[in-house]
């Protein structure tokens, strides 16, 4: 027996499949879509090898359906890029995820600084659920420079120097600037040379961009002169003084005399001859004092006595 539905009928079952059919394909959810492009920060300059500022992109989301709240799946992709463009880019980082659930969402990328240069970084987000209220599947950011300066080496050569004197400080590191922070007791030329004008201390600075490399430079009155007898016998000792401090003194024959780590300092004759005795602040400040160093004359030999007006004589191997 054939069965026929009324129109009725008809009409209620096609509703039913209708309701079945948007119910599986989620309309009973309210489904978030990145929709646009709101921000992206984070750029900055930094010094090589220095820990770099995450970059941070913020999308703008729509949504569509009502029921319970649910992102798209969303595939995020950041890229960097040598020239100013979001094309052409080298991928650097991929993560999927589902769409953020509220007005905005963000991706966070934190870039190296290993390499000097610029680059752009940008990021591009694409998915490919249905039902989405954005259909065009990707949403693309603007760039965002990130620069990286070469890092200076240590400052080296002499800190210390003489009123009036002028001495050179060096970085391996080419391309950067010098600078004092007082002028009025140190200058510096673009060489690196510096100039001691006054007595104290100032701050040697060597940048390149925002990177930087300091150093403490002091400068000195000159030195007062070297007092003391400057002449001494083979293994005697004589004494040589000033009042300049923390310097070094110094031989420059050890050979003919030598002297010790006190003040005033221990000269000790060790030959005949004459050297210079120095007293060294610095490089560019010191004091010098010569010293001359005799024979010791032998034992006295002849007679040690003589009855009154008569004569004898005395000797030693020694001229002079």
């Amino acid at each position: 027996m054939k069965h026929f539905f009324t129109s009725g009928q008809l009409r209620f079952i096609a509703i039913t499949i209708v309701c079945m059919v948007m119910s599986y394909a989620g309309m009973g959810q309210k489904i978030f879509t990145p929709a646009s492009n709101n921000n992206i920060a984070g750029g900055s300059t930094y010094c090589q090898n220095v820990t770099a500022s995450v970059l941070t992109y913020t999308y703008n989301t729509c949504n569509t359906g009502s029921g319970s709240s649910v992102g798209t799946f969303i595939t995020i992709k950041w890229y960097k890029n040598s020239v100013n463009s979001t094309t052409g880019g080298t991928l650097v980082s991929t993560t999927i995820v589902r769409s953020a659930l509220t007005a905005t969402g963000s991706s966070n990328y934190q870039p190296s600084t290993s390499v000097v240069g610029t680059l752009y970084y940008y990021c591009i987000i694409t998915w490919t659920d249905a039902g989405t209220c954005n259909p065009s599947g990707s949403v693309t950011s603007t760039t965002v420079a990130v620069t990286v300066n070469t890092t200076p080496d240590v400052i080296t050569g002499s800190t210390t120097g003489c009123v009036g004197t002028s001495s050179t400080l060096y970085n391996t590191v080419p391309g950067g600037t010098w600078s004092s922070s007082s002028t009025s007791i140190a200058t510096i030329s673009a060489s690196g040379s510096v100039n001691a004008v006054a007595a104290g201390s100032t701050t040697i600075t060597y940048a390149i961009g925002s990177c930087r490399s300091t150093t403490p430079f002091t400068v000195v009155s000159t030195p007062a002169a070297i007092t003391g007898t400057n002449t001494v016998c083979e293994n005697a000792v004589t004494l040589f003084n000033t009042s300049n401090t923390g310097g070094t003194w110094t031989s420059a024959n050890a050979a003919v005399a030598t002297v010790d780590a006190s003040s005033p300092v221990n000269v000790t004759g060790v030959s005949a001859g004459t050297t210079t005795i120095s007293y060294v602040i610095s490089p560019t400040c010191y004091a010098t004092r010569s010293v001359t160093v005799n024979t010791a004359p032998a034992t006295i030999t002849g007679a040690s006595a003589a009855c009154t007006g008569t004569t004898t004589s005395l000797a030693n191997t020694v001229a002079g």
